[in-house]
C-alpha cells in the first residue's frame, strides 16, 4: 500500500466528517423540493354561527325559515338543526313570508326581492323598479298569491302573482313604512313618527289616523274589528275599529319593541335587550318578561312553531313567554 492510498480508518473518519453535511443538503433539499401535503380534517362551517344576525322568520307546514344578514337563508325542521340554502345575492334580508312550503318571497336592502317555488331549493332574484333601490323591511303575504311590502322612503308595494311583479300601492315619501297588516279591503301601514295610514279600498286611496305617539311604530297587526301597533319605547297602540282610532296601552316595558304577532292566548311581542311580551285576547292587558334569563338579545321577528315561538335577531331560536 502506498503513503497516498488511505486506510480504512481514514476513509471511516471523512465519512464521519461527511454525514453532517449529508444530512443538511437532505433538509435542505426536503424544504424546496418536497411539498408536505398536511392530512387536515375538512372544517364544515354551521350554517347558523354565534356571530350571525337574522331579521325575518317565518314558519308554515311543520318548516322554519329566516333570513339576515348577507343574503343568508336558513331551514330547519325542528328549530334546532338549521341547513343553509343557496340565494343569488349578497344584500342583507330584512323579512320573509310564505304563501305554503313551496312558495315563499324575501325581501331587503338595495331593493332585493328572491322568491322561491320549491321550498328554498332554488332561490330567484326579482326585478322591482318600482322599489328603486329603496330597503324593504317588512314583508307580508295573502290569499291568492297576494304580498304587500313596506320600506324606506314611503315605499308600499304590492305584488298579484306570488310576487313574480310589484307595483306602488301608494305615492313615495320622505317616510319609512316599517310594517303593513291587511284584512279583505282594509289595509293599515304604520312608520316612523308615529304615522298610521289606512285604507279601506285595498290601497287604491288612502287616509292619513292620528295614533298619538311621535316615537317610531315598528309592526302592525289586525283581525276582526281589533287592531294592534308596538314599537320604540315600548310603545302599544290598539284600535277597536279596524284602526280608525287608537289608544295607547300599557306595555310594562321601555324597551323598543320590533314585532308583535297573535297567539292562541292573545299576543307575543319581541324587541330590544331580551323583551318579550304577551297580551290578552282583548290586547289590552300585558305582562313583559324576558326570552331567556340573563337574555338581553334583540329580536326583531317571531312565529309560532310546534308549539313554541321561535324568533330571529341578535340570536335565532326559541324564546320563553312571560308566566310559562
Amino acid at each position: 500500500m502506498t503513503q497516498d492510498t488511505p486506510t480504512g480508518g481514514q476513509l471511516a473518519a471523512w465519512l464521519a466528517r461527511l454525514a453532517p453535511l449529508a444530512i443538511i443538503g437532505g433538509l435542505l433539499y426536503a424544504a424546496f423540493f418536497v411539498q408536505v401535503v398536511p392530512d387536515l380534517p375538512e372544517v364544515v362551517q354551521p350554517a347558523v354561527g354565534a356571530r350571525d344576525r337574522f331579521y325575518g322568520i317565518t314558519s308554515t307546514d311543520g318548516q322554519l325559515w329566516a333570513v339576515g344578514a348577507l343574503g343568508k337563508v336558513v331551514t330547519s325542521r325542528d328549530g334546532r338543526q338549521w341547513s343553509r340554502q343557496t340565494t343569488p345575492i349578497t344584500a342583507h334580508l330584512q323579512s320573509i313570508a310564505a304563501w305554503d312550503a313551496r312558495r315563499l318571497v324575501a325581501v331587503g336592502n338595495g331593493g332585493s326581492v328572491i322568491v322561491t317555488e320549491d321550498g328554498g331549493g332554488h332561490w330567484a332574484s326579482v326585478d322591482t323598479p318600482a322599489a328603486d333601490g329603496r330597503k324593504f323591511l317588512r314583508v307580508r303575504t295573502f290569499a291568492g298569491g297576494v304580498a304587500w311590502a313596506t320600506g324606506e322612503f314611503g315605499m308600499v308595494l304590492r305584488s298579484e302573482d306570488f310576487g313574480a311583479s310589484w307595483r306602488e300601492a301608494m305615492p313615495a315619501e320622505d317616510i319609512g313604512w316599517n310594517d303593513v297588516a291587511v284584512r279583505g279591503e282594509q289595509v293599515l301601514v304604520v312608520g316612523e313618527f308615529g304615522r298610521i295610514a289606512r285604507s279601506v279600498d285595498g290601497g287604491r286611496s288612502w287616509g292619513e289616523v292620528e295614533a298619538g305617539v311621535e316615537s317610531s311604530l315598528t309592526s302592525v297587526w289586525m283581525g276582526e274589528g281589533l287592531a294592534l301597533a308596538v314599537g320604540l319605547d315600548g310603545h302599544i297602540l290598539r284600535s277597536t275599529d279596524q284602526g280608525q282610532g287608537w289608544q295607547r296601552v300599557r306595555s310594562g316595558t321601555r324597551e323598543h319593541l320590533f314585532s308583535v304577532a297573535p297567539a292562541p292566548e292573545g299576543f307575543v311581542a319581541v324587541g330590544n335587550r331580551g323583551v318579550v311580551l304577551t297580551g290578552d285576547r282583548s290586547g289590552g292587558l300585558w305582562h313583559a318578561g324576558r326570552a331567556g334569563a340573563s337574555d338581553f338579545a334583540w329580536r326583531t321577528a317571531l312565529t309560532e312553531f310546534d308549539d313554541r315561538w321561535m324568533a330571529a335577531g341578535q340570536r335565532l331560536g326559541p324564546i320563553e313567554l312571560p308566566g310559562t
